[in-house]
Formats: structure tokens, C-alpha cells, sequence
């Protein structure tokens, strides 16, 4: 009988309150300050009571105001990046992620653990870095003789 019960519980359960998965996303802006936070609510509120009345005194206001919390977060945002950069001026790895940040510029970091080379497998980082070397630097003259023999002399 429990069984049976518990069943048609969670059958109601998810029929009436099923579960829902959320993602919490990070925080992509990091220069929108609480105050900034205050303003883009007051313009969202201009927009909606300038949407509603349909006066163009109240569009006037609305525009007026959304200019002014652009250049606020414009401004906020060049303050941030500026300090973000003033306190890693000495760490160039920190600078360089600041940028590529700043430039949306994605960063993959791929790390090769395994290559095969002349049929074996080479996991260390002396023998890739051989691997490597020796695949690069034999590549342009084999590239070279391949080239000038199918469009001959």
C-alpha cells in the first residue's frame, strides 16, 4: 500500500509541480553598480508609463533619461576596465584576460596530452616538444618535394 501510495503522490506531484532546472548565470557585467541598477529601473519604468499614455512629452522624458543611464553605464564601465587594468599593470597574464574580456575575445585553452609520433604514443613534455619540433621542421622540405614533383620542373 505504500508503494502504491508514494506512486500516485509523485505522479501528482510532477503533474502539478514538476521540477524545473534553473541555471544561475555569472555576473557579465561587473561595472553595473547598485546605483546603476536604481536607474535602469527608473528608465524601465519612463518606457512602460511612456508606452501606456502614448504622450510624446512622456517619449520625450523617457529618451532624455535612457540617454543619460547609457552614458552612465558607458562610464561605468570604462572606470571599471581602467581599474581592473591600473591593478594588474604588473601581472601580464591578468592583463591579457582583462583585454581579451574587454574585446569578447574567447580563450580555449587546449592542452595536448597525447601525440602519436613515428607509432608511439608521447605523453611527456620533452618528447612533445621533440615531436613537435621534428614534425615542423622535416614538414617544408617534404611539402617542398611533393610541390615540385606534381608540377615538375
Amino acid at each position: 500500500m505504500w508503494a502504491a501510495w508514494k506512486q500516485l503522490f509523485l505522479e501528482c506531484v510532477n503533474k502539478h509541480a514538476p521540477l524545473h532546472v534553473k541555471r544561475a548565470r555569472a555576473s557579465k557585467s561587473p561595472w553595473i553598480t547598485p546605483y546603476l541598477k536604481i536607474r535602469m529601473h527608473d528608465r524601465d519604468i519612463l518606457k512602460l508609463k511612456a508606452s501606456r499614455s502614448k504622450d510624446a512629452n512622456d517619449w520625450l522624458q523617457f529618451k532624455k533619461f535612457r540617454n543619460l543611464v547609457n552614458n552612465e553605464i558607458k562610464k561605468g564601465k570604462e572606470l571599471y576596465y581602467k581599474r581592473a587594468l591600473d591593478e594588474n599593470e604588473c601581472n601580464s597574464r591578468q592583463t591579457w584576460r582583462i583585454i581579451n574580456e574587454l574585446t569578447s575575445r574567447k580563450t580555449n585553452n587546449c592542452w595536448i596530452k597525447e601525440i602519436k609520433s613515428n607509432g608511439n604514443s608521447v605523453y611527456r613534455s620533452p618528447e612533445l616538444v621533440d615531436a613537435f619540433n621534428s614534425h615542423f621542421s622535416s614538414i617544408g622540405p617534404k611539402l617542398a618535394s611533393q610541390t615540385y614533383s606534381n608540377n615538375g620542373p
